[in-house]
Order: C-alpha cells, then sequence, then structure tokens
C-alpha cells in the first residue's frame, strides 16, 4: 500500500515539471504517476468509485476554467473545481479510506498522543489546485530568487511561532530526531504544506491580491484576510491553535506576497512545521487543551 502514497508524493513533484504531447493533446508531467497511484489505490481499496468521481470531477472542472473565454462560465467552472477541492481537502467527499501513518505514538512522555492519516484525497486536492491555479517557479535562477526572499522569512516566522507556543505554554523545547521522522517529514511536506498552500496563497491570496489592484492603501488586505482563514481553518483545534496558525499564517502570506511564487509559502509553511516536530514538543504538551 505503501506505493499508493510513493506514487501520490511523486506526481505532486512532477507539477513542476513540464509536461509533454501525446497525439496532439498535452499531457502534465503529473498524469502518469498520479493514474498509477490512483490504480493501486483502487487496488488496495484506498479509493473506491465516489472518490473517482470526485477526483475527476475536480480535474475535468479545474481544466475547463483554464480553457473557457467566457467569463461567467469560467468563474462558474473554478467555483465547482474549489468546491470540489474543499470537499477533498476536508475529507467530505465519499470514497477514499485513508490509512494511518501513525497511530496515537508518542515523541515525548509530556506529549499528547499523535496520531498521522496518509491522506490520498487531500493530496490529490492539492495536487490539482497546485497544478492549474498556483504561479511556481520555472527556472533555477528564480527558484533561487525565490529562496533568498523565503529563508530569512522562515526563520523570522519560526522563531516568532515558537516563541507564541512557548509562551502560552503548548510546547517546551524538545529537541529528538525519531525513527519516524523521514516518514513524518515527507508526508507533512507533500500532503499538508502543498495542499494547504496551494488553497490558501496559491488559490485565495493570489485572487485576493488580484481583486485588490494596484492600490496602495489595500497592499496589506490579501496577506492579512489569508492569514486570518487560516488560522479560522484551525479553530477546532482550540484557541491557543488558532492563534498560532494565525500567526504562522501571516509569516506563510507574507513569503506569498513577497515573491507571489508558490514555492516561497511552501517553504516557510515546512520550515515551521519540521522545527516543532524536531525541536520542540509535537504536537503539543498533553497537558493543553
Amino acid at each position: 500500500m505503501g506505493w499508493v502514497f510513493v506514487l501520490l508524493g511523486l506526481a505532486i513533484c512532477c507539477a513542476w515539471l513540464p509536461g509533454f504531447v501525446v497525439r496532439g493533446t498535452e499531457v502534465p508531467a503529473w498524469g502518469p504517476p498520479f493514474v498509477l497511484a490512483v490504480l493501486l489505490g483502487v487496488w488496495f481499496r484506498v479509493v473506491t468509485w465516489p472518490g473517482l468521481l470526485a477526483m475527476a470531477a475536480l480535474i475535468v472542472s479545474a481544466r475547463l476554467s483554464l480553457t473557457e473565454s467566457r467569463p461567467l462560465a469560467r468563474h462558474a467552472l473554478t467555483a465547482l473545481a474549489l468546491a470540489v477541492a474543499l470537499a477533498l481537502a476536508l475529507h467530505l467527499a465519499p470514497g477514499f479510506d485513508n490509512p494511518k501513518l501513525f497511530d496515537a505514538i508518542r515523541l515525548s512522555g509530556d506529549a499528547a498522543p499523535f496520531t498521522q492519516y496518509l491522506n490520498f484525497d487531500k493530496g490529490a486536492a492539492g495536487l490539482v489546485l497546485l497544478w492549474a491555479y498556483c504561479a511556481r517557479a520555472t527556472s533555477m535562477v528564480e527558484l533561487r530568487r525565490v529562496l533568498r526572499v523565503s529563508v530569512p522569512i522562515a526563520a523570522a516566522t519560526t522563531v516568532a511561532v515558537m516563541a507564541l507556543g512557548l509562551a502560552l505554554g503548548y510546547a517546551r523545547p524538545d529537541p529528538k530526531v525519531p525513527e519516524l521522522a523521514f516518514a513524518f517529514l515527507a508526508t507533512n511536506l507533500l500532503f499538508t504544506c502543498v495542499a494547504e498552500e496551494a488553497f490558501f496563497r496559491g488559490f485565495l491570496q493570489e485572487r485576493i491580491t488580484r481583486l485588490a489592484g494596484d492600490r496602495p492603501s489595500w497592499r496589506w488586505l490579501p496577506p492579512v484576510v489569508s492569514a486570518l482563514l487560516f488560522g479560522l481553518a484551525h479553530a477546532s483545534a482550540g484557541s491557543t491553535y488558532l492563534a498560532l496558525a494565525t500567526a504562522a499564517g501571516l509569516g506563510y502570506s507574507i513569503a506569498y506576497a513577497t515573491t507571489r511564487r508558490i514555492e516561497a509559502a511552501v517553504i516557510v509553511h515546512f520550515a515551521v512545521n519540521a522545527t516543532q516536530f524536531l525541536g520542540f514538543t509535537y504536537p503539543y504538551l498533553a497537558r493543553v487543551s
């Protein structure tokens, strides 16, 4: 079953590669590994027919929204793609049996138990949003520019969020490199950071930015709204986590606003998550409600 998610992760990585043409039809580079992931997912019953239909609806509506010339139809197709992507990311669409990667483990004695799923539905949604709607670096020169901007923002955001977490009693310093570190970090990068940034920054913040236009007084509106919505999306975990997620989201939003490239937000998001996992209590102190 592990190959299902290895192939899905490979498909997400291939979103940065140029497509190819087969009999006059352009095929995205992520297409073949994604199809293989889906087929294996069906074989291992991770994906069933309702899930296949939901993913097909997402891909078709996103693809048509990119080529539709009529504004009303294009907006309707984009809205449909967004609705299906959200249903997949929030696990509201039927047809998926996401397996557990870790089940109720404790990474340190005073940490809350931690369970992590391999979410095929969220990963697929992030992949399609990344491909269809996110501006990506297209050359090594551009990627280096994104890195130069992102690294200082990642450092500042990480320090600020970790300091806030310590001040709120959410976590304590806890340096560690557990055996499951690689599996967690790879899963978190590809199925959490990419998926969430593709929606909140690549899709949502980008569209708010276009609506705001060049008006200087509206410059901070897109990153602030994006950060607030990101925080609210995590409100079910409690007020402390809402505050931390909003603070972190502001860093991700600033990185995206500075570069207008999805890699910047993903880099900052992953830096925060990896630092907490490796250097602090994860997911949080057991006494935190």
